[in-house]
């Protein structure tokens, strides 16, 4: 019996031994890699690590919990540690640069690749393909050029004067569905207004597609966007999010949501292929339709049908996201700053002379109107960093960086920092009307250098000719109790929605 129990007792403790050792000796091997990590930026500056395993996450957890975003935490950073700073997540450690000269150094000369924790988060979300290997999310260089060399046509001049009738007329649905609401009494969310106007333009100017988003009091199409957005930034907050037990019914909600904005694009293509093989007259300069030509260009039998999803899903959220924001944001700084909203009307009757219609040649005159556009942007980048990846070493505003280092372009930092702009934080669109006034390229709210924003010509375009027919039609007053703060879910947008009241002017 004795005997029985030693050798009992003696398996037991072998398994344990089998079964922790590794464990234990993986633990270790964690930390000393922790260890090592730190060590290789322990002589940049940055904020104390509250934690040897957690970095900085904690104090990131305490800016979340008080109602403050990423941008605004990391401005706050800056402000004490400089232009060039490291906090740590984990086992990851992140230099986040807002020097200009640094910043066109790395995008441009060096042209650093795409990192890849941010962009195959957006790639894959939740084990469910999203963007895959779409122009934001494709992390090869080459492969990404010849796509993009052949999509660059539908945003080009051409294209976009083509278009203005198709913008015109959809603002003038927002304005219909405006002017019922403009008692003086209705709360009317303008940024819901502008996503839904976003994918109206988006979907019947670059896909040949209406998505009847306008007038439907709930919408499938921009609930998709916004919950999977959210999914990315609770991702991105919570390293650990895939593995939560408590999140499954969330994940499994995204993971429904991607199926259905995929399979959209998949029934989009099709039908546009279909109206082809049968002989039918199709437009072929619109977005869908390069699409489809950079899948015939590249002759690769590895690019099939989900890779041209790939492509309608990136600018299906791109095209409307951001552009939705910035005008968000400056109808915000609009209505706070009412001396800026007289000026801008008074620009467009004079362009305008009381005409309804705004026409290609008419945006160049918008002069002040490009101002308070480039100022929006300047405070309010909708994407608000650029994550890259530092291959070699390289020194960047008089600090070494080691290479194979995870580095983030910080746009929203650098366009406020004071040395770039003189009270950076008021809003001013007359410090753009001297060029030479402006520190060259410290506000790039669409990135620069190969990898720049393929539709920033379509959403300034866009956001000119919505407030170029909405401002001589109504009045906007700011609901009394909102905030003006920023918000966040992956892009900025103002926390409250722009809520405001509507009159008829």
């Amino acid at each position: 019996m004795a005997f029985n129990l030693f050798t009992l007792g003696y398996l037991i403790a072998s398994i344990c031994v089998v079964i922790l050792l590794p464990l234990v000796i993986t633990g270790l091997l964690y930390l000393l890699y922790i260890a090592y990590v730190r060590l290789k930026f322990a002589h940049m500056p940055g904020p104390k690590y509250s934690s040897f395993l957690f970095g900085n996450l904690a104090e990131l957890k305490r800016g979340f919990a008080d109602g403050k975003t990423f941008p605004t935490i990391v401005y706050e950073w800056s402000q004490k540690y400089g232009r060039v700073f490291t906090f740590a997540v984990l086992h990851e450690t992140y230099v986040m640069i807002s020097d200009v000269v640094a910043v066109k150094h790395l995008l441009v000369t060096v042209n650093c690749p795409k990192g890849a924790r941010p962009y195959d988060t957006l790639g894959t979300i939740y084990g469910q393909r999203y963007l895959g290997h779409g122009l934001i999310s494709e992390r090869c260089h080459e492969k990404w050029a010849k796509r993009r060399s052949v999509i660059n046509p539908a945003f080009h001049r051409r294209f976009l004067q083509l278009s203005m009738d198709q913008f015109n007329a959809s603002v003038d649905l927002l304005i219909g569905k405006l002017k019922r609401k403009a008692d003086g009494e209705s709360t009317v969310s303008m940024l819901d207004e502008f996503y839904r106007l976003g994918l109206d333009i988006l979907g019947k100017v670059a896909f040949g597609t209406d998505f009847n988003v306008i007038f439907e009091a709930k919408n499938h199409f921009m609930e998709a966007n916004q919950l999977i957005l959210s999914a990315f930034l609770r991702r991105m907050r919570s390293p650990l999010e895939d593995y939560n037990p408590w999140s499954r019914g969330h994940r499994e909600e995204v993971r429904a949501t991607v199926r259905f904005l995929r399979k959209t694009g998949r029934d989009v293509i099709e039908k546009r292929l279909a109206a082809r093989l049968n002989g039918e007259e199709v437009k072929e300069d619109d977005v869908l339709g390069y699409i489809l030509k950079a899948s015939d260009y590249l002759k690769n039998p590895e690019y099939q049908m989900e890779d041209v999803v790939d492509d309608f899903v990136t600018f299906f959220l791109a095209g409307q996201e951001t552009s939705a924001n910035t005008a968000a944001f400056m109808l915000m700084e609009l209505v706070r700053n009412p001396d800026i909203l007289e000026r801008l009307r008074m620009e467009i009757e004079e362009v305008l002379c009381g005409r309804m219609e705004v026409k290609f040649e008419d945006l160049s005159k918008f002069t002040y109107m490009s101002q308070v556009v480039k100022e929006t942007l300047r405070m309010y980048p909708s994407g608000p960093a650029v994550p890259r990846f530092l291959e070699k070493e390289e020194t960047v505003a008089g600090f070494r960086v080691p290479g194979n280092s995870n580095i983030t372009i910080d746009l929203f930092t650098m366009a406020r920092h004071e040395e770039y702009f003189k009270d950076a934080n008021a809003f001013n669109p007359d410090r753009f009307n001297d060029a030479d006034a402006i520190t060259q390229n410290a506000s790039i709210p669409f990135s620069m250098g190969p990898r720049n924003c393929i539709g920033q010509n379509f959403a300034q375009i866009e956001i000119k000719v919505i407030f170029a027919k909405l401002l001589p039609l109504f009045d906007f007053k700011w609901i009394p109790g909102q905030s003006y703060d920023i918000g966040e879910t992956g892009t900025l947008k103002p926390k409250e929605g722009c809520q405001n009241y509507i009159t008829m002017r």
